[in-house]
C-alpha cells in the first residue's frame, strides 16, 4: 500500500542493484541460534530489484499470477498513530486495509488479525522490529491452514469454511518522506520453484528462497 501519486516514468528504467540475503541449506531460524551460526549460515546474493510501479494497474490479476500487488491508497492514519495505544489502528487501519483487500479480491470476507512495525531506529521498544534480514516467507502452508480454521471459527456463515482463501501481507511506509534505505523488496512468486527453493526454519524468522536465486524476479 502506498500514498501515491509516484512519479512518472521518464522512459529510464528505476531498476536498482542491491544485496539480499539467502538463507542456505543448513539454516534454522534465528530463535535459539547464536549470531555466529545464523551469519554463517546467510548468503549474501546481488540481485536486480524492478521497478513495480509499472504492474500498479491490474492489481488482481497481479496477485494471482504475481503473488503481490503494489497499490495507491492513502490513510486516515498518520506516524504517531501507529506508534501510539489508542486503537486506531486496530480499528481505522484495520478496516482501510480490509477495504482495500475487498476491493482488489472481491473477497465476501476479510479478516486483519494482526500488525507489525519495523523501525531500525525503533527497533526493541514496545515490539517494534528491525528489518527483516532475510529472504523469507511468513508461513507454511500447514501453518496458514491452521490458521485459517482458527480464525473462520467464530465467523458466521458455513460457506466461508469451504472454497478458496488467502493469507495477505500488506506492508507501507507510515510517513510521509520517501524511505531511504532497508527497502521492502518481494519476489514474483511465479518464479519461484516449491519445494526446491524453500528452506524450512524455525520463528520467528521463515527462510525463503535459497537455492535458484539468480531466476527470482524481485521488485
Amino acid at each position: 500500500l502506498s500514498q501515491g501519486p509516484w512519479p512518472a516514468m521518464v522512459g529510464t528504467p528505476w531498476d536498482v542493484q542491491a544485496v539480499l540475503h539467502y538463507a542456505n541449506d543448513a539454516f534454522d531460524g534465528f530463535s535459539g541460534t547464536s549470531e555466529q551460526d545464523a551469519a554463517r549460515d546467510i548468503v549474501p546474493v546481488l540481485v536486480t530489484v524492478r521497478d513495480a510501479r509499472p504492474l500498479q494497474g491490474a492489481p488482481a490479476g497481479s496477485l494471482d499470477a504475481r503473488g503481490f500487488a503494489l497499490l495507491a491508497r492513502a490513510t486516515a492514519l498518520g506516524r504517531d498513530h501507529f506508534y501510539g495505544r489508542d486503537g486506531l489502528v486496530e480499528g481505522a487501519y484495520y478496516e482501510e486495509v480490509a477495504e482495500a483487500i475487498r476491493e482488489v479480491t472481491g473477497a465476501p470476507h476479510v479478516r486483519v488479525f494482526n500488525h507489525q512495525l519495523r523501525s531500525k531506529d525503533r527497533a526493541g521498544q514496545d515490539g517494534i522490529e528491525g528489518p527483516a534480514p532475510v529472504v523469507h516467507t511468513d508461513a507454511h502452508p500447514r501453518g496458514a491452514d491452521d490458521l485459517f480454521r482458527r480464525l473462520v471459527g467464530g465467523v458466521d456463515g458455513r460457506h466461508l469454511r469451504r472454497g478458496r482463501y488467502l493469507y495477505i501481507n500488506a506492508w507501507r511506509s507510515i510517513g510521509p518522506e520517501p524511505v531511504a534505505d532497508d527497502h521492502l523488496a518481494v519476489c514474483d512468486a511465479s518464479t519461484v520453484t516449491a519445494p526446491d527453493d524453500y528452506v524450512p526454519g524455525r520463528a520467528p524468522i521463515r527462510p525463503g528462497p535459497g537455492r535458484e536465486e539468480g531466476a527470482h524476479l524481485m521488485y
